[in-house]
């Protein structure tokens, strides 16, 4: 009979192999990495939604000027000060274009 995870470590600890304590670490090891796994694709996902959804906005500021000016008002307030500056100048390039 094939045992998988917890169980097989614990016959492991039973035979005479591994400690129990040890297997208990390596079984939270385990865990920890199929946690960080499952956090690094889910920062993925999100950064690809994010990626889309600024190319679709970017977009629409260029067909759009209603959509633009009404940006241009309100992003600013809700945007990092870090991040006015370069939004400034977004805003300037695409008044510039035809």
């Amino acid at each position: 009979m094939k045992l998988r995870g917890d169980e097989e470590m614990m016959m492991e600890a039973k035979r005479g192999g591994a400690p129990l304590v040890k297997v208990r670490k390596q079984r939270e090891a385990a865990d920890a990495a199929k946690a960080a796994r499952h956090a690094a694709a889910e920062r993925k996902v999100d950064t690809r939604r994010k990626i889309v959804l600024g190319g679709a906005v970017l977009a629409l500021m260029r067909a759009n000027a209603e959509f633009r000016e009404m940006l241009k008002l309100n992003l600013p307030a809700m945007a990092a000060e870090r991040d006015r500056l370069v939004l400034a100048r977004l805003f300037d390039d695409l008044e510039k274009q035809p």
